[in-house]
């Protein structure tokens, strides 16, 4: 059963952490607690339930059911870099579909004896931290997201036939659609802002703030990175 997936991840990460691990933090907790206000506050019930894991500086998440229309992830997506965004850092979002399953029964004997309930495994003094899930959701959705480089928003070509209301597409290839998630304006995301509580700026805040992150990363940003950041987003190519 193909599930909706959504892997979103804080950019420059590793290079922002060895310098300032407080600054590399801060979009991390940001995207930790928006993904907790939606699951607990917009999609808390079966048959819209979410399953979020951390991978590095990242989440993964995931719906409960297969679900062909992309409103919800698409919303989601945007309102997690925005997010992101609000608390200093840059993020990448890419969504896709695929199954996602428990693989704890392939696990050894022994790690699954003494395995609890929160994936830990004893080491006699020392641990072992296990993730028990795996699917062609996670695989589909981080190799997406490495189709493009930027602080993009991209849409696989299956779930884009059929993107919702409002949003705005900047780039089209035979795989995938990359949105611009600064500038759409989808009656979901409103719906997000209104049952999270959290309220994020108009597009221009949003533009300059892109733009200051740009400025102040320049020396350390691939240009092709910069240029698709803002080409793709619906702001000027040359930053001055």
């Amino acid at each position: 059963m193909d599930r909706w997936a959504l892997f979103v991840d804080v950019e420059g990460f590793s290079k922002i952490y060895p310098g300032n691990m407080v600054r590399a933090l801060m979009p991390l907790r940001a995207l930790m607690e928006a993904i907790y206000f939606i699951g607990t506050r917009v999609c808390p019930e079966t048959p819209n339930r979410l399953f979020a894991h951390q991978v590095g500086d990242g989440f993964i998440v995931v719906s409960e059911f297969a679900e062909r229309s992309p409103d919800l992830p698409v919303a989601i997506g945007t309102f997690l870099l925005r997010h992101v965004l609000l608390a200093g850092g840059i993020g990448k979002c890419a969504i896709s579909q695929g199954e996602f399953a428990d693989i704890r029964g392939c696990y050894p004997d022994v790690i699954r004896n003494n395995c609890d309930n929160s994936g830990m495994v004893r080491l006699g003094h020392g641990l072992m931290r296990v993730f028990p899930v795996m699917g062609s959701a996670l695989i589909n959705s981080y190799r997406l997201s490495n189709s493009e480089r930027g602080a993009l928003l991209i849409v696989d070509s299956d779930l884009a036939a059929a993107l919702p209301t409002g949003a705005i597409v900047t780039n089209t290839t035979a795989n995938y659609q990359v949105v611009d998630w600064i500038h759409s304006a989808m009656p979901e995301i409103a719906e997000l802002e209104s049952k999270t509580g959290i309220q994020h700026p108009s597009a221009g805040a949003l533009e300059q703030l892109t733009r200051a992150y740009v400025d102040s990363h320049r020396t350390t940003l691939p240009q092709a990175w910069v240029d698709n950041t803002l080409r793709f987003n619906g702001l000027q190519e040359t930053v001055t």
